[in-house]
């Protein structure tokens, strides 16, 4: 499947699921659901396919963790399997990009004092992070 098809096939979706796009010139995405409005990159790229696909997940999928980490988490895997099952190349910088954003969200749980990481996310982080629990509070260390 080509990548214009392929958004195309995302945003409807998006707006099956009730909301309105948004397009801005930056590679960025977000979904408001007080507003019912979703924000995706305008471009045809292979990125913009890929956050297309990961806000779709955050469309479908209104957050039911309190835990920003596992939610954005499901949203990486969701983005990369749909991109695969469209055939399109999942691209390695956003799946990096993707890991260093969730290793983000779990550094900001860190600094909260957050009492359980979920064994998941610190799964899907251990290629760049890796989270101990010493003294009964977790650290985070970035590895390489």
């Amino acid at each position: 499947m080509d990548l214009l098809t392929a958004k195309g096939n995302l945003v409807r979706e998006i707006e099956q699921a009730g909301y309105q796009i948004t397009y801005v010139k930056t590679l960025r995405g977000r979904v408001s659901h007080g507003t019912k409005i979703c924000i995706l990159p305008q471009s045809v790229t292979r990125k913009s396919v890929y956050y297309t696909a990961h806000e779709l997940y955050h469309a479908l999928e209104p957050r039911k963790s309190r835990h920003a980490n596992v939610c954005e988490m499901k949203a990486e895997k969701f983005a990369q399997k749909k991109l695969r099952e469209m055939g399109v190349p999942v691209p390695r910088s956003s799946v990096v990009r993707g890991k260093r954003y969730v290793a983000m969200k779990v550094r900001r749980a860190i600094k909260r004092r957050i009492k359980h990481i979920d064994k998941e996310v610190l799964n899907y982080i251990s290629d760049y992070y890796v989270v101990d629990r010493l003294d009964g509070q977790y650290h985070i260390v970035k590895v390489g």
